[in-house]
């Protein structure tokens, strides 16, 4: 739907529950997964390049300049109190053809991170959020929908039915965890119009860092408003 109360507050500074949560430290909730909170932040980091080897970049997760900021400057900034909470996952980074990727979310599920996925993985602890994450924060009525590749307007999640009523679309070009594996220069990205589209790795796009808490941490409080969102 367009903004349910999936609000958490997560980091250095976050204060009790009943108190203002700093903006810096509001992440929301992309879903349960297992025994596990998967998490994303509510504000983007700044656009950063996927890739930058060559002439176009390489669309491989394990290599690629933003795994190195996330598991790297961002995840120590967290400092141990809070990087202690997240879970060291096992991330899905094959990615999909074309087909799939701008298939209704159901599909794309599959291939990327579902049964006929590619099975490529990597182990670390922050990532992005996958194109299929993004098609079903739309409000069902969307999911009949193809997730992109045409931005007509009238098939795919440039659709305002699919746009509007989509908590994770921010109205700006956002990196997506899946490579394209047509080639291996190009990613799969959220486009401005609200449809998912691929770009060359060697483009700066927002990033949005994504992990899953630990499955031993407890709720302590709030409501999952941005005035009281969820304390761990």
């Amino acid at each position: 739907g367009a903004n349910p109360n999936n609000y958490v507050c997560f980091g250095p500074g976050a204060t009790a529950a009943g108190q203002t949560c700093p903006d810096n430290n509001l992440y929301r909730i992309i879903g349960v997964f297992g025994n596990q909170v998967k998490l994303i932040k509510k504000k983007n980091v700044g656009n950063r390049q996927w890739d930058n080897k060559g002439n176009f970049g390489n669309n491989t997760w394990s290599t690629s300049l933003i795994n190195a900021y996330l598991n790297g400057e961002y995840l120590n900034n967290l400092t141990s109190t809070w990087s202690n909470k997240i879970a060291s996952n096992t991330w899905q980074v094959g990615g999909m053809t074309s087909t799939n990727g701008y298939a209704v979310p159901a599909t794309a599920y599959n291939y990327e991170v579902g049964p006929n996925k590619a099975n490529v993985t990597f182990n670390g602890k922050i990532g992005l959020m996958y194109a299929s994450d993004y098609g079903f924060a739309a409000q069902t009525q969307a999911w009949t929908l193809k997730l992109g590749g045409f931005d007509d307007n009238v098939t795919d999640y440039s659709n305002p039915i699919a746009e509007a009523n989509n908590w994770l679309f921010t109205g700006i070009f956002e990196w997506t965890m899946s490579p394209y594996s047509d080639t291996s220069l190009t990613v799969f990205f959220i486009h401005s119009s609200g449809s998912v589209n691929n770009a060359l790795a060697y483009g700066s796009w927002a990033v949005r860092p994504s992990f899953s808490l630990e499955s031993f941490i407890n709720l302590n409080g709030g409501n999952g408003t941005t005035i009281d969102p969820y304390r761990i």
